[in-house]
């Protein structure tokens, strides 16, 4: 995959491509781009991590952003401040009826690259600064470049339910035997904790007897 100026991106880290379609509350929608970012600890330049952001539209003309890092998949939209913010400095952001949310992380963070069409041009390198919180059941974004300074609200959905809402049976299916690998390994851990421990017991039952 080639971002616009031919460089090559990061293979998605899930099986979702520019032009997909997904059934999403009560709409339809369709991947018009990505973009992938790379953020890291200020303090520790050498601890970064990556994540990806798709940008759904629909015919309404209704758009949404699908977000997947390492807590998962959410789904974003673009809300308006309703006080002053600094992405820096600001502990809590304002959202509706004066409730407060506070910011719990903020970091540095660039553009490794983009493909598709997106509501504005994604330059590679371009650098931004991140603020998160979370509250009220729901998760929020703001992002500050160098132009501008914008504020996202999500709420977390499950893989299983995307793959669903696109209706991708291959995909649903690689879910479904990664949970079962799951469970059989977790079953498999706790025969052998089972195990462990009787046989500490007997141990110590032997040493017992052995005194007596």
């Amino acid at each position: 995959i080639l971002d616009e100026g031919g460089r090559k991106l990061p293979s998605p880290p899930a099986p979702i491509k520019v032009g997909d379609k997904f059934k999403l509350l009560d709409d339809e929608y369709f991947v018009m781009g990505r973009v992938v970012y790379r953020g890291w600890d200020p303090s520790d330049t050498s601890d970064y991590w990556v994540w990806n952001e798709w940008l759904l539209g629909a015919k309404s003309g209704q758009m949404l952003w699908l977000s997947l890092d390492e807590h998962g998949f959410a789904l974003f939209r673009k809300m308006r401040f309703r006080s002053q913010f600094d992405v820096r400095t600001s502990r809590t952001i304002e959202i509706e009826s004066g409730k407060q949310v506070f910011i719990n992380e903020r970091y540095p963070a660039q553009i490794v690259g983009a493909e598709g069409e997106l509501t504005w041009r994604a330059k590679r390198g371009e650098q931004l600064w991140v603020a998160e919180g979370a509250g009220f059941g729901k998760k929020y974004s703001i992002q500050k470049t160098e132009n501008e300074l914008e504020v996202y609200e999500g709420k977390a959905i499950a893989e299983a339910e995307l793959a669903d809402s696109m209706g991708d049976e291959k995909w649903k299916n690689e879910i479904k035997n990664r949970a079962n690998w799951g469970m059989t390994f977790g079953l498999v851990a706790l025969l052998w904790i089972i195990f462990g421990v009787v046989a500490l017991v007997g141990a110590a039952i032997a040493r017992t007897s052995g005194n007596v």
